[in-house]
């Protein structure tokens, strides 16, 4: 029975292909006492020297490789034989994850080149308007007033290097109450000061 499903399998063909569906690769009559020597895995600087419909048709071998050795994996497994060195279905799993990393870098390459052209034709054909330079930002007199005084007051600190930012803040604050205070006094006193001079005139001034 066994012998005539391989015979039938040997005698199928691969459909868009004339070459016959080998085997099983190593359960054979001929290769249970024998040495299966394979070659190494595909490297990725050789699967980038080939052009893409060869690394379509190579795609294709591998995984009929990797199920003819999961089909012989499993008779092994139903009739409790040993499976033998895996190396082989390792290999073939090493060359497919690089097929599709060398897949991957023609994709990006082509996407990259794509976007290029379409930002070179949308530059020829629809230029962006120019920008216009920002002018700087005229200061108006209150900030020159609010920085004039914030450098008095820093003036005023002492130890003022020596502060962290926290105190710094709270010195300010306390400095600029302080300037508060001694501005209200002076114009205090300056309205005391012009309130006296009006005195003296009005004495002075004739009486009618």
């Amino acid at each position: 029975m066994l012998a005539t499903l391989l015979r039938r399998c040997a005698a199928t063909k691969l459909i868009g292909s004339q070459l016959p569906v080998p085997l099983l690769t190593e359960f054979t009559p001929d290769s249970r006492d024998k040495k299966m020597t394979t070659g190494r895995a595909w490297r990725a600087d050789e699967l980038r020297l080939k052009a893409d419909d060869d690394l379509h048709k190579l795609w294709y071998v591998l995984l009929r490789e990797k199920s003819l050795l999961i089909s012989d994996k499993q008779f092994k497994v139903q009739h409790r034989m040993s499976k033998g060195p895996q190396d082989r279905i390792i290999k073939v799993r090493i060359s497919m994850a690089r097929l599709l990393t060398v897949v991957h870098e023609r994709h990006l390459v082509r996407e990259a080149y794509k976007a290029a052209l379409d930002k070179e034709y949308m530059e020829a054909n629809f230029p962006s308007p120019q920008a216009k330079p920002k002018s700087p930002r005229l200061r108006t007199e209150r900030e020159q007033l609010e920085d004039a005084k914030r450098r008095e007051a820093i003036k005023a600190i002492k130890g003022w290097r020596s502060l962290t930012n926290s105190e710094r803040r709270t010195a300010i604050k306390r400095q600029y109450g302080r300037m508060a205070n001694e501005a209200k006094t002076d114009f205090i006193k300056e309205l005391r000061f012009v309130g006296q001079l009006i005195k003296e005139k009005q004495s002075e001034a004739p009486k009618q």
